[in-house]
């Protein structure tokens, strides 16, 4: 009976691989409640960044200043937006 070698190296391979895979998305999920907030301040940078060079471009202000205004501006509408959510909820229940 002859045994393919490296057929069995390419399914070990294979196993190992899932394992490893199954092992990083284990820690992943277990570190995504510490890395949530990062990748949420990350994604809310990358959406604002045109808003930010267009004000730069059209205003002649700093990249600083304009950071500062269309910072105000995406809060100003985040938590008018959550309020408006809240009290929909309060009026809801009562």
């Amino acid at each position: 009976m002859v045994i393919d070698v490296s057929y069995w190296t390419r399914v070990l391979k294979n196993i190992l691989y899932v394992i490893l895979l199954l092992v990083g998305l284990y820690i992943a999920l277990k570190l995504s409640i510490f890395y949530m907030p990062f990748l949420v301040a990350f994604i809310i940078s990358l959406m604002i960044e045109p808003a930010i060079k267009f004000i730069m471009a059209k205003t002649k202000l700093t990249r600083r200043a304009s950071s500062i205004i269309i910072f105000v501006i995406v809060s100003v509408i985040l938590l008018g937006r959550f309020s408006l959510d809240i009290n929909n909820s309060l009026c809801r229940i009562f």
